[in-house]
């Protein structure tokens, strides 16, 4: 049977252009061969752009230098209750500062909750014009306690840093929205049982973190400098005895004379300080063969080292 294929012996290109299939065929492995040279070299030149992502930068949190400016601390006026039941036109006012400058940007100018930061907060914050839902109540007291502790697992933190008369005026501002419960005189003095508002609040002193710094590097260096006198005071005892318990049962002679002068100067008790040596011996400096010691030579070393302390 004869074979109606017409078998060629070698390419006739003209033919292949007049079909395109055919040239399709032969051309299409050099092209494929071309395209993986070619993704191979791109993607071995690609930068961190070309992948649309940004290396994640952990910051180190100890190079993080936010000083503070200092401020003398002391007893702040008592607040008057008489503003939380009876509040003044410049107190509201006041609020309506403080609250623009510290609560307006999650719960916007008009307490709707539609701040500027809003739309990334889950829970979202709340619309003071609401009456329902309410994690801690709408009361008076209930919203000074939100602003005093915050609310866990929200966007919405603490504000005891701000004074109290302040967080009243907060208040008083965010009543005049809507109609919220009315404040009796059993919720203003349950109140200032549990936070002395009549009482005056207690406001700690504030110095800038190098100035903090300047001051815990010159105890510390105060400290080395005892600790070295107790250690040089302790080599020139003549009681051969002694230097030799201290010689060889210490295990560091530096963290004897720390706890030493921590612990015994003012309590001057032998028998404690036996106790502790022999309980801990290797936290408090000493080699574990101490407890070998008798109690006549344990005492020896204490009144050495009481001597050198002082």
């Amino acid at each position: 049977m004869q074979d109606d294929k017409n078998i060629e012996t070698e390419i006739n290109f003209k033919e292949l252009v007049k079909s395109p299939s055919r040239l399709f065929g032969w051309i299409f492995p050099y092209y494929a061969v071309l395209f993986l040279i070619v993704g191979i070299y791109f993607i071995k030149h690609m930068d961190v752009t070309s992948f649309n992502s940004v290396p994640a930068i952990q910051t180190d949190s100890l190079t993080i230098n936010v000083n503070v400016e200092p401020k003398k601390g002391g007893v702040l006026p008592a607040v008057d209750l008489k503003l939380i039941l009876s509040p003044t036109n410049e107190l509201i006012e006041k609020g309506k500062t403080l609250f623009k400058t510290n609560c307006a940007s999650c719960h916007g100018d008009n307490g709707n909750g539609d701040g500027a930061a809003a739309a990334a907060l889950n829970p979202k914050p709340r619309n003071f014009h609401q009456a329902d839902g309410w994690t801690n109540g709408r009361n008076f007291s209930n919203i000074f306690s939100t602003l005093q502790k915050g609310v866990p697992n929200t966007g919405m933190i603490a504000y005891e840093f701000i004074p109290v008369e302040d967080r009243i005026a907060i208040i008083q501002f965010i009543r005049t929205f809507t109609d919220f419960p009315a404040v009796s005189d059993e919720e203003i003095a349950s109140m200032d049982q549990t936070y002395g508002l009549s009482k005056g609040v207690i406001s700690p002193s504030n110095i800038p973190i190098d100035v903090a710094e300047k001051k815990i590097e010159e105890e510390n260096q105060q400290f080395i400098s005892k600790v070295d006198s107790i250690l040089a005071k302790v080599n020139l005892n003549s009681d051969a005895e002694v230097l030799n318990i201290f010689n060889n049962y210490v295990l560091d002679k530096k963290r004897v004379a720390e706890v030493f002068s921590r612990d015994f100067v003012q309590n001057k008790d032998a028998e404690i300080f036996i106790s502790k040596i022999i309980v801990a011996p290797v936290a408090n400096g000493f080699k574990p063969n101490i407890v070998e010691l008798s109690k006549g030579e344990l005492i020896k070393l204490y009144n050495v080292l009481s001597k050198s302390v002082s």
